[in-house]
């Protein structure tokens, strides 16, 4: 089984208000979403500009005015699905002391059980 660390920053700015939406896929094909068509990838100087850290995520999709942004970085941790709540609690403590002015809308992990032919698969 393969298992895959992956950050998902959402910065907020303004709300999105798109009604048409496109499959992108980011992290050289390993993750595929649908964001708003308006969305397009972020160069490296954006990157550099809006994430001055060095720790700055790999790539990221933004808006026309790089104001909401969806960023990405791809890392050797691997965690597995019963150690997803613990990875949760160690992320959302590590951004929330990043950024504590910050407003948190939500901050959780959901669970979603699928059927399978011959399982019940959870994501």
């Amino acid at each position: 089984m393969k298992y895959i660390g992956l950050i998902l920053t959402l910065t907020l700015s303004a709300f999105v208000s798109a009604e048409n939406f496109t499959t992108t896929e980011v992290l050289n094909g390993k993750v595929a979403l649908e964001i708003p068509d308006s969305f397009a990838p972020m160069t490296k100087e954006a990157l550099a500009l809006k994430y001055p850290s060095s720790r700055r995520p790999t790539e990221a999709l933004a808006d026309e005015t790089g104001g909401i942004s969806i960023a990405f970085n791809h890392t050797a941790s691997k965690v597995r699905p019963s150690q997803l709540k613990e990875a949760h609690t160690v992320l959302s403590n590590t951004f929330h002391n990043l950024y504590p002015s910050a407003k948190w809308i939500r901050d959780e992990v959901i669970e979603l059980i699928t059927a399978a032919i011959d399982t019940q698969i959870t994501i």
